[in-house]
């Protein structure tokens, strides 16, 4: 399918609630006046702030004029009023410090990544973030969906049987997720992952429904993305308890290393392309995933992957991904054509006209 990818200079927002332990001191200079923390990361009270590494432990954090920082000792009962105009969002360069200790445990990851093709990452997210997210998905599903163009939305069944929603693209539609793109958290697994900066595509919600008939073929994603070099990550969120019985992702171990095998169409909608080729031999090297709700599996972009029926008779096995590439990669426009065409193909098939 078709990805969208953003500038990389474009802005986020986002509100952090981790907790600070004291303030160091107040500051002024380049230009802008604010304080300085010493704890793991910040929070925004009343509105959205900025903040810099400025030593060891401490963060230079500023707000804009006439907002409020605040912090969970509650050290900060002023106003700070800075003497520039910084702005309300944050862009890429000033939000990478979110999550310093986990970036730095991202990057940890990246021998076993490199080796096998994928990793599992526990928990990505705080306990409120994961809230906000599912919240917001749910909101997505009740309120935009039904609006949304049927190349967007894929059911089992179809819009008129909502329970059999499966897969939903383009969430970036929503203001929302347009600006989760750019989640500090998310940005910094992939390029930890991917050894350069990224930009992500519109990110995506996957569900198999209890007791669907539906597996996911085995499949390379780059196949479907046709990006040189393949320095693409997939970051796949379970939104609930995942493994065997209801489907979960399965691996093939260094198979990113290896040249990418043949597709042919699938005739499963959504993934249009699977490994024509796949044998007894392929089977036999795969790898489950079982995941608790905000566990994450990364992939690279040429790892083999796959899942099979849900055979759970209460339990939809429901997902979040995102892909992101690195700024290095270039389209293959004639493979991406090519695969585009094999999609419209399927679809008119299938009666789904864009």
């Amino acid at each position: 399918m078709s990805r969208e990818w953003p500038e990389p200079a474009s802005t986020c927002r986002f509100s952090w609630a981790i907790s600070m332990t004291s303030v160091i001191s107040p500051f002024e200079g380049d230009g802008c006046k604010g304080v300085v923390f010493r704890g793991a990361s910040l929070r925004s009270a009343l509105g959205w702030v900025l903040a810099t590494r400025w030593a060891a432990g401490e963060w230079r954090v500023s707000a804009g004029p006439g907002r409020r920082l605040g912090c969970a000792s509650g050290a900060l009962p002023r106003q700070v009023r800075p003497g520039c105009p910084c702005p309300r969002r944050f862009t890429a360069g000033n939000y990478r410090f979110a999550r310093e200790d986990a970036r730095m445990n991202f990057h940890s990851l990246k021998p076993a990544y490199d080796r096998d093709g994928f990793v599992l990452v526990r928990q990505l997210l705080a306990a409120g973030e994961f809230a906000e997210l599912t919240h917001h998905l749910d909101r997505y599903i009740r309120d935009v969906v039904p609006q949304v163009p049927p190349t967007e939305a894929f059911y089992d069944l179809d819009a008129a049987h909502p329970e059999s929603l499966r897969q939903l693209h383009r969430l970036n539609r929503d203001a929302f997720f347009e600006d989760y793109r750019r989640h500090p958290v998310w940005t910094a697994l992939a390029e930890a992952l991917v050894g350069e900066p990224v930009m992500a595509a519109e990110p995506e919600w996957f569900n198999k429904p209890p007791l669907s008939t539906k597996g996911t073929p085995p499949h390379q994603d780059n196949f479907y993305f046709c990006l040189v070099p393949c320095n693409v990550v997939t970051l796949w969120m379970a939104l609930g308890p995942v493994d065997e019985e209801n489907a979960c992702v399965r691996y093939v171990p260094g198979s990113h290393r290896l040249p990418t095998r043949p597709h042919a169409r699938s005739g499963v909608l959504g993934f249009s392309q699977g490994i024509s080729d796949y044998g007894p031999a392929d089977a036999q090297q795969e790898v489950p995933t079982r995941l608790q709700p905000g566990d994450v599996t990364a992939h690279h972009g040429n790892t083999i992957h796959l899942a099979g029926v849900n055979c759970s008779a209460t339990r939809h096995r429901r997902a979040f991904a995102m892909v992101f590439r690195g700024v290095s990669c270039q389209r293959d426009e004639a493979a991406f054509a090519r695969y585009q065409v094999a999609v419209k193909a399927q679809q008119s098939a299938l009666g789904i006209q864009a």
